[in-house]
């Protein structure tokens, strides 16, 4: 878990738990928020803008989201590492995070990694937290520069 983080409802961790401890799931996020209210993530979609994109982020933290997306536990190819749960056993045994990626695509990779072993990997809107992160960081030219160097590692 990031260190810029805070827990807005009781009973998050176990929530994470529920779907962790289960055989076919590979790791699991939670839904988070910008300070101000809007969602930063409720899952990873991969493919997005050329590599992967956080799912409705910047809508409204009341917005029930394509389909009921953000307030529906969900399968998705990746979670944000910002808050992800993954079976200590595995993450070590598969070489954790690959340092090749920028911190950022880690956690995508990561999330492929577990999928290509035919697991899943879950969001659930049932742990909610805010995650102090810039609303802005993604739209510099030095993030957009890193973020096509990663999506080349990606395919």
């Amino acid at each position: 878990m990031n260190l810029f983080i805070k827990v807005l409802n009781d009973g998050w961790l176990e929530s994470m738990l529920e779907f962790a401890q289960l055989p076919e799931v590979g790791s699991v996020g939670a839904r988070l928020y910008y300070e101000d209210g809007r969602i930063q993530h409720a899952g990873v979609i991969v493919g997005a803008g050329g590599a992967a994109a956080h799912s409705h982020r910047l809508c409204s933290g009341d917005d029930f989201g394509y389909n009921g997306a953000i307030v529906n536990v969900r399968n998705y190819l990746a979670v944000t590492g910002a808050c992800v749960m993954v079976n200590r056993e595995r993450f070590i045994d598969m070489g954790g995070f690959d340092e090749q990626f920028d911190p950022a695509y880690q956690d995508v990779d990561l999330g492929i990694r577990l999928f290509e072993m035919s697991l899943y990997n879950v969001y659930t809107p049932y742990a909610e937290l805010i995650h102090y992160e810039s609303v802005t960081r993604f739209n510099t030219k030095e993030r957009l520069e890193r973020d096509e160097s990663n999506a080349l590692k990606l395919r």
